[in-house]
């Protein structure tokens, strides 16, 4: 490997490093003094960072009492302003505090000299005060204010601002590195929790890559990123990196040109990695999007940060593919970002078998995918190689509007012989577009009630072949069965139905063009970071979803997909078996693992009956017909936006306790799915095995809000409970699972 480090050549004087910090200000006056003091949103003071009035849920990082705020008095529509009386500029570097808006020139922090701006940084839209530094290398010995402007009156329209000082020394440097290719992957050191880092890749000059990357700052990171650059041999490559800080510039050794990937050999074998539920080999994963059958092959593209754990960096869409919907191959991203901070969000593919869209260029018609651009709206891009790469649509954008307008979901509508869009809208709707060509779009018809993630697909009734009805659901398993005339929606039922009743089930999306015209469904599961994993959160097993007639009308019953046998192992199987019976052959049969599959039907249940399984306690109360999963040391939670968990920290759902009761479950390591009489309850659970698993619906620590059960590891085994012994179960079957990845 050959490579070169540049960095500024620095002539060290020593005396002049040994200068001593020029403080401009750090507030802790408790006024403006020396201070030209405009407008309102600053107010007469600056603002106390343990003031009893201060948002207990604002993270500010302040140094100190006090720190300039902009919003604390007149919220983000207050404008103002801060200028500092003039000083001389005698260091190299102003290294400050800054949050709040990233608006340049509206929410900023200016250097004046000569009554001109020669130097400006903003926030990072988020409430966490971070360090900046500004070279003022070349205004030595010249005259200089500071402005703290608060410019802009929409969202994020606030700035912070702390410890503002003069020093020879910043709080970090940018460096640039340069390889010439001869292996084939480039690999990151990463670690958790710490600043992100800008990173910019060029390839012979060409842009290649820009990302955040949380650049590790220890000489043994917790796990490396990794590029492809097998196509890429012999290229110069250019490394330029922001801001690192003394420790991650100690740690530049470890960006290198390697042929392995350090911790690969362990890949799919750590320890808290799910078996049998696809995950990606590094970093964060989420929405399943464009899921689609083309040529004998499955295509499963999904939200994907590859160099870090947490969603809202770097987000474009990974890609698997599988033969069977049960083994993955994990292969590069299709779409990245377009440019720094335009991340691809969420969307779905088609194709366009007809060529109306007119991207095909071969024999194969195009898969065209649909997502949402963070900076310009609903964008396209095509695939004319069965969807191994994909191009961008020149005339991009096809949809403008916020970007709370998103997630568009395209199908073609045979009757009418065009395109239907579905696409969230802001509010909480949905709306319909009609396209010829999928290029233009035009909106026909709203509806209410749901959130983000729409998809409208056709099902039949079961055991009414005939009879079929439109489903139209959001995100979060919410749903509504009518009648869609490829313009407009008529809903059978006034308010939504809930599928899902689990607390770890997000943006399911079912698969276009199966082979079968099953309509097979994907979400993911936010797990939490795994401690010491390179990864974060799994897709949950493939249901097939279905309609049926309940007790309580017509519902979508999800079941998962019938290839999971060819996943089945060992089993212990009975009949008609009272529960001490069963009891004694789980006993006999010893440890099974932390990979199981269970079925077992109960009959003429009059109270409680208890499943334990590897931790986890799963309730079926007839009297209540509610069935309930927590974990044995399940902590009071705060439950997000419509999850089933309750104020004890259990997860529950209904299920019909008349007659015949069966529960299927599913668990893998840190994954656990319950299925209740033929999909009419739908439970997925995240497990966490100790307080300090790091929750959170976006991967960040929040674990005084986690939503999952934590599970006792040393409680292994399987065990019913009931309180008469002597109960026939009519049937029990549980099998330990194969590893997909072996």
């Amino acid at each position: 490997m050959r490579y070169l480090l540049i960095v500024p050549f620095v002539l060290l004087n020593l005396s002049c490093n040994r200068q001593k910090d020029v403080l401009i200000t750090n507030f802790e006056t408790a006024d403006y003094t020396k201070w030209e003091v405009l407008g309102e949103a600053f107010a007469a003071k600056p603002v106390s960072s343990i003031s009893e009035k201060q948002n207990k849920e604002l993270i500010i990082n302040a140094e100190g009492k006090y720190y300039a705020n902009s919003s604390f008095y007149g919220g983000d529509t207050a404008t103002g302003k801060l200028t500092s009386q003039p000083f001389t500029i005698n260091r190299k570097y102003l290294n400050l505090l800054i949050g709040g808006g990233n608006h340049p020139e509206k929410t900023c922090v200016n250097v004046i000299v000569n009554d001109s701006i020669v130097a400006s940084v903003t926030g990072h839209n988020e409430d966490n005060l971070r360090k900046e530094v500004i070279n003022l290398s070349e205004f030595k010995g010249e005259k200089g204010k500071i402005e703290i402007v608060d410019d802009f009156t929409g969202k994020w329209g606030r700035i912070y601002v702390d410890n503002i000082v003069l020093s020879n020394t910043p709080y970090f440097e940018d460096k640039e590195l340069i390889f010439i290719i001869d292996k084939k992957y480039l690999v990151f050191p990463i670690k958790e929790n710490v600043n992100w880092r800008r990173v910019k890749i060029d390839l012979d000059g060409e842009f290649f890559e820009d990302a955040d990357i949380s650049l590790s700052d220890s000489v043994i990171p917790d796990f490396y990123a990794f590029i492809d650059l097998v196509e890429h041999q012999g290229q110069q490559l250019k490394i330029s990196l922001n801001k690192l800080t003394a420790d991650q510039l100690s740690g530049l050794a470890n960006i290198k040109l390697v042929d392995e990937v350090p911790g690969f050999d362990s890949l799919y074998k750590e320890s808290l990695r799910p078996q049998f539920h696809y995950t990606t080999k590094r970093g964060w994963l989420s929405d399943p999007n464009g899921s689609i059958y083309y040529d004998g092959i499955y295509h499963m593209y999904y939200q994907h940060n590859p160099f870090g754990w947490y969603f809202g960096y770097n987000i474009g869409w990974g890609h698997a593919t599988s033969k069977d919907l049960i083994h993955w191959t994990e292969h590069n991203e299709v779409i990245r970002p377009a440019q720094y901070n335009d991340h691809a969000w969420s969307g779905s593919a088609v194709i366009d078998f007809k060529n109306t869209s007119g991207f095909q260029t071969g024999d194969i018609p195009p898969i065209v995918a649909f997502y949402t651009s963070t900076e310009r709206g609903e964008c396209i891009a095509y695939s004319n190689d069965r969807g191994m790469t994909f191009e961008q649509y020149e005339g991009n954008p096809i949809l403008t509007g916020v970007v709370a307008n998103r997630d568009p979901s395209v199908m073609w509508y045979e009757p009418g012989k065009h395109w239907v869009m579905t696409r969230h809208l802001v509010g909480e709707y949905i709306g319909f577009y009609t396209s010829d060509d999928l290029k233009n779009w035009n909106l026909q018809s709203k509806i209410g009630t749901f959130h983000s993630f729409p998809e409208i697909f056709e099902l039949p009734i079961e055991g009414e072949k005939e009879i079929k009805k439109w489903v139209i659901h959001d995100m979060f398993g919410l749903y509504k069965i009518g009648d869609f005339d490829g313009k407009k929606f008529i809903s059978d039922v006034k308010d939504g139905i809930q599928y899902n009743y689990g607390s770890a089930f997000l943006s399911a999306q079912t698969i276009n063009n199966h082979p079968d015209k099953k309509r097979i469904s994907f979400s993911f599961t936010y797990n939490g970071v795994a401690p010491g994993m390179p990864f974060n959160n799994s897709m949950l097993f493939p249901v097939e979803l279905r309609l049926k007639e309940t007790s309580k009308g017509i519902r979508m019953c999800p079941k998962p997909i019938d290839a999971i046998f060819r996943l089945h192992d060992k089993a212990i199987k009975a009949e008609n078996k009272s529960i001490k019976e069963i009891n004694e052959m789980l006993e006999a049969g010893g440890n099974l693992g932390d990979l199981l599959h269970l079925k077992l039907k109960l009959k003429n249940i009059k109270d409680k009956f208890i499943l334990q399984i590897n931790g986890a306690t799963i309730t079926i109360d007839a009297n209540k017909d509610t069935l309930f999963c927590k974990g044995n040391l399940t902590p009071p939670v705060k439950p997000i936006v419509r999850t089933a968990i309750d104020e004890n920290g259990e997860v529950k759902g209904p299920v019909n306790t008349n007659g015949m009761v069966e529960i299927e479950v599913i668990l893998d390591k840190i994954t656990l799915e319950i299925f209740a009489n033929d999909g009419e309850l739908y439970m997925p659970i995240g497990l966490y095995f100790h307080s300090d698993f790091r929750a959170g619906l976006y991967g960040k620590p929040q674990s005084k809000t986690a939503t999952m059960p934590f599970i006792d590891v040393s409680k292994r085994g399987i065990k019913l409970i009931y309180h008469d012994e002597n109960l026939s179960i009519s049937s029990f079957e549980v099998y330990t699972m194969k590893s997909i990845w072996n």
